[in-house]
């Protein structure tokens, strides 16, 4: 998973929004928040990051905080470097955090519940966090925020045009081509690599490797043997060595071809990663409400 996905590992729980048309006051703010994702959808520019989606929140009316977008986190938001300190928010209980290792837990402070402020729109979650900054390449963010945020919602992350919308609605029924169920509060889907399928989390927070595979299925590929150092990933609890080997082909989800052409390993989860590199140029679309995921390629793209 990505970074955070083990940084709240379903410990931090999230208030859904409800849909509605009430204006809601925020201390603090200037502006009239509607509460949402509600009837009319919410498109807003993101940033990208390394290949991960970025996008300014406020919290409390205070702001604006530069976030990630971690389809891999499981809970509402997370802060880096003593953020919510800084706000004003005062810590209301504890919670330890790992990888899906479990090894290593670390201890985070929760902030309680949080008026979250989205392209004039509010929202409502829990937040935790800690004092240090953020690791490697998510230095210079103030924070994630994972999906449950935006409570039930259609939610399309669209790498081509480079924006998110955040709408009431639903996805096909899963057809096993495109679109696919998942159980739990992280999407998942089959991957194929090299006409192996692995089950694998959608994770826009990976930002190391578009494609991580387990051990086991990667010594079945055809690049296993001239595979190479990759570095050292570090989760929130664990340092991994990594290794980097080269596909014979691109991987699939469905009928989507993935912008990769290699794979690392080991992952820290049993399962696969499809990290936000392997994005560019795709379309993901995530129904939180009915828990179904499809990555689309842009309609006017070429095939891979």
């Amino acid at each position: 998973m990505g970074f955070l996905a083990a940084a709240v590992s379903g410990l931090v729980t999230l208030v859904a929004a409800n849909a509605a048309d009430v204006s809601t006051s925020v201390p603090g703010a200037e502006v009239r928040l509607q509460t949402g994702p509600a009837r009319t959808a919410l498109v807003l520019p993101v940033i990208f990051r390394d290949g991960m989606p970025t996008l300014d929140i406020t919290l409390n009316g205070q702001g604006p905080f530069r976030v990630g977008v971690d389809t891999g986190a499981m809970g509402g938001v997370y802060l880096f470097g003593g953020r919510a300190e800084q706000v004003g928010l005062k810590a209301v209980g504890e919670l330890d955090a790992s990888d899906p290792s479990g090894l290593n837990p670390q201890r985070l402070s929760t902030y309680g519940d949080v008026s979250v402020g989205i392209g004039g729109r509010a929202f409502r979650s829990e937040v935790a966090g800690e004092k240090s900054a953020a690791p490697g390449r998510l230095e210079g963010l103030d924070g994630i925020v994972g999906l449950e945020v935006f409570g039930p919602a259609l939610v399309t992350l669209d790498f081509v045009k480079q924006q998110i919308r955040i709408e009431s609605g639903a996805l096909p029924p899963p057809d096993g081509r495109g679109v696919f169920a998942y159980e739990g509060p992280l999407p998942q889907m089959p991957l194929e690599v090299e006409g192996h399928i692995v089950e694998a989390y959608l994770d826009t927070g990976n930002v190391r490797a578009g494609i991580v595979l387990p051990s086991g299925l990667a010594d079945q590929l055809s690049g296993r043997t001239a595979a190479s150092p990759a570095g050292v990933a570090h989760s929130i609890s664990s340092d991994v060595p990594m290794y980097r080997l080269n596909l014979n082909a691109r991987p699939r989800v469905g009928e989507t071809r993935l912008a990769a052409m290699q794979a690392q390993f080991p992952s820290v989860a049993p399962i696969g990663i499809v990290g936000a590199e392997a994005l560019e140029g795709l379309i993901v679309q995530i129904d939180t409400a009915n828990h179904r995921v499809q990555i689309l390629a842009a309609p006017s793209a070429a095939p891979m």
